[in-house]
């Protein structure tokens, strides 16, 4: 800029959410606050950076059996073939690797815990292991039919058992039994962890579907978790004799094989983990942030409260004009997330992708996948990103599940 010229004036004036110095070098802030052209950015780059998204070749079947007397909604899928499967994704050709087989179609790693207490659930019940604790109104799903052999061989499961406000972040092992229940609640446990490939930094969170999107934590491993709910089993009034006496052997046999295997039993959350900020479903995010370099995270520039405000307005506004309004204001927080993305604040896209998810109105589907796919890429993260895209292609208040032989 030539000596002596003026700088043009940011849009933002003191508002400006920019941190890159040479944004100040090349515009002026005045003190006081600019007005919005409402004209700025419209749409996040979608394009290298977003990971393709998994190929939807399969075909919706929208009942069970429902002849069977079961009042619990369901949604069968024919599961997804490997022919012309995204390149994002190796493909394991070896089909002797349970672990690996598993990570092929779910797209994360199980940890130890989990194939342990499939052994333990076999010696409980050898003819029927996922089934074995109906004592507790509970199944086992999820990646346990991989391990029964009910799901196909050359399948993408990512889908498997996802529930409506199931992050990617999250994949259900453990689903109450509802089938001859009038009020479905949705009610189901799982893992969760923050990196697709981490296996140590698991815990376990359940969510009741029909209630919203709040997880809540319930052990560092399954055991601990089913031996949660065996407590709160046996705190019901009117169990039989029996029914209490199965439930006490059942939390003895818990607690006797988690000790041997040294796992924590106790109902606490994991010590090790650093959340920046906790989002609408309350299970806190994380994300790497240098200190030094001031770079990771930068928060959004509204709170919770005032973020759901806002989207419970767009939803329920009637007034076209009004309703604009209301949506360069979101459309804002899009283009902050913009400016965070250039400066390495990877984590502000992945905070508003994911409490948009967690609102759960579809109208804010686009908006998700102008920020979550390359929050989850640019975190290195991308096999999240190709969840998120295949759940919101056939996101639905019923649990999906894929068809499996039983």
């Amino acid at each position: 800029m030539a000596a002596g010229e003026s700088k043009p004036e940011c849009k933002y004036g003191s508002a400006c959410y920019r941190k890159n110095p040479q944004h100040f070098k090349d515009y002026s802030h005045p003190a006081e606050d600019l007005s919005l052209s409402g004209q700025h950015h419209n749409n996040v780059d979608k394009s290298e950076d977003v990971p393709a998204s998994l190929p939807a070749t399969r075909k919706r079947v929208r009942s069970l059996s429902d002849s069977g007397g079961s009042s619990q909604s369901k949604r069968n899928m024919e599961p997804l073939s490997e022919e012309g499967s995204t390149d994002k994704v190796s493909v394991i050709s070896s089909e002797d690797d349970v672990k690996e087989n598993i990570k092929r179609k779910f797209l994360v790693q199980m940890p130890d815990d989990f194939y342990q207490f499939w052994e333990f659930c076999k010696i409980m019940k050898p003819s029927d292991p996922l089934n074995s604790l109906s004592s507790i109104d509970m199944q086992l799903v999820g990646p346990y039919h991989e391990l029964a052999g009910l799901l196909p061989a050359s399948s993408q499961c990512v889908l498997h058992y996802r529930y409506y406000y199931d992050p990617p972040e999250l994949i259900t092992v453990l689903a109450r039994d509802e089938t001859s229940e009038k009020n479905v609640t949705g009610y189901h446990i799982g893992y969760y962890r923050d990196e697709p490939n981490g296996v140590s930094d698991t815990f376990m969170v359940c969510n009741t579907s029909s209630e919203g999107c709040q997880l809540k934590h319930c052990g560092l491993n399954i055991f601990a978790a089913v031996k949660k709910e065996v407590s709160i089993a046996l705190k019901k009034p009117d169990l039989s004799k029996d029914c209490r006496k199965e439930l006490k052997a059942l939390e003895t046999s818990l607690v006797d094989k988690g000790t041997e295997l040294g796992l924590n039993m106790k109902d606490i959350k994991p010590s090790g983990r650093k959340t920046v900020s906790v989002c609408f479903n309350g299970i806190g995010m994380n994300v790497p942030v240098d200190p030094q370099l001031d770079v990771g995270y930068r928060p959004l520039t509204m709170t919770n409260r005032e973020l759901r405000q806002l989207l419970d307005k767009i939803v329920s506004c009637k007034n076209n004009s009004a309703k604009e309004k209301l949506q360069d204001s979101l459309q804002e927080l899009v283009t902050f997330v913009q400016f965070a993305n250039d400066e390495c604040d990877y984590g502000m896209g992945l905070e508003l992708g994911t409490d948009l998810f967690c609102h759960g109105d579809q109208q804010f589907h686009d908006l998700i996948l102008q920020t979550l796919p390359l929050a989850y890429d640019l975190l290195g993260r991308k096999e999240y990103g190709l969840i998120i895209q295949e759940h919101l292609n056939d996101r639905n208040k019923d649990p999906l599940i894929l068809n499996i032989d039983k």
